[in-house]
């Protein structure tokens, strides 16, 4: 295994699973029931506009398949990541808005083209005030988006993520409708209506023909109640530290805390979930080493040690990756 997917996402999948067969093989039985799921979708792809189908399915063949048809009741979740040995029991969600422009198609051998780029009939023209005014609100957006809690620091971002308008094949007229995709993160206490109702104050703002604004994705971000998730935590903490020599275990840094993972649909469904894992950039084998024990380290701790491999079933516990698996 080597390159890109040892972060992203077979080498937390390899940590858990090589922690699940070091366990079996010292003849170490857990008391409860321990599920190593995969699923695919985690990253997406989302269905858009017609780009449709079964290639498009994104997330809902991911965790949230699994979690209702895969066969799994946990009392805790792990999405195993990597967090560079950090801990947090909270993610961002997101929503994807679709800006459209209208104005009117003039043919162009009869066009009088405006000096002031504003006032083309053309909504491709009024692009650039339009960009200005959604990229002044995204930075107060951010701004005011903030979340700091002892689960994790949130900091939701914004980008422009496509531009669609007018045909190049059919270029006679120009358009008359062309469309922004604007990409909004949102904390794990946010709705898609605040970053809505924003976007459409920004856009009333600015001088075009007519607008709309409708969400093409919702995908809110949840967190785990800190008391109940607080057994696992302490098990993981409890873990880290036997595994590292003493090293207490720390909150993960925000970028794991501002994005979408896995654990967002256990927390959904009130089963405490955390994202925990290796270092994320360039692991080594002794990073991938120290984190199968202390996957396995949890799930002794967690699930209890029973009299031999196979043990009847108590505390149980999931572990899957960010997609999960």
């Amino acid at each position: 295994m080597r390159g890109y997917p040892i972060s992203n996402d077979r080498g937390p999948m390899s940590c858990f699973l090589i922690a699940a067969k070091a366990l079996k093989k010292a003849g170490i039985g857990l008391a409860g029931k321990t599920w190593l799921t995969a699923c695919p979708g985690e990253i997406g792809p989302e269905p858009i506009e017609e780009f449709s189908g079964i290639g498009y399915n994104g997330k809902d063949i991911g965790a949230h398949y699994l979690f209702h048809h895969g066969g799994v009741a946990p009392d805790y979740a792990i999405a195993a990541e990597g967090t560079d040995f950090g801990l947090t029991w909270q993610g961002c969600g997101y929503a994807l808005f679709r800006v459209r422009l209208f104005g009117r198609g003039v043919f162009t051998p009869i066009l009088d083209a405006p000096a002031d780029a504003r006032a083309h009939p053309n909504p491709i023209y009024r692009l650039g005030p339009v960009i200005d005014a959604l990229h002044a609100w995204s930075l107060a957006f951010e701004r005011d988006s903030i979340l700091d809690t002892p689960g994790g620091r949130s900091v939701p971002k914004v980008q422009i993520a496509s531009v669609r308008g007018g045909m190049p094949f059919d270029f006679g007229a120009g358009t008359e409708v062309c469309a922004l995709y604007i990409d909004v993160n949102l904390n794990p206490r946010q709705k898609a209506a605040d970053a809505y109702h924003g976007i459409m104050a920004a856009m009333r703002d600015v001088d075009v023909e007519a607008f709309d604004v409708e969400a093409m994705v919702v995908r809110h971000g949840f967190e785990a109640d800190p008391n109940a998730v607080a057994p696992l935590v302490g098990a993981v903490d409890a873990a880290t530290r036997l595994a590292t020599g003493g090293t207490p275990l720390e909150r993960a840094h925000p970028v794991y805390s501002s994005m979408w993972r896995d654990h967002n649909v256990f927390n959904m469904h009130r089963v405490p979930a955390v994202t925990t894992g290796m270092p994320r950039w360039r692991p080594t084998p002794a990073d991938m080493t120290q984190s199968a024990l202390i996957y396995a380290l949890t799930m002794l701790a967690i699930c209890g040690r029973g009299s031999d491999v196979g043990a009847a079933s108590g505390a149980t516990s999931v572990y899957g990756d960010e997609t999960p698996f």
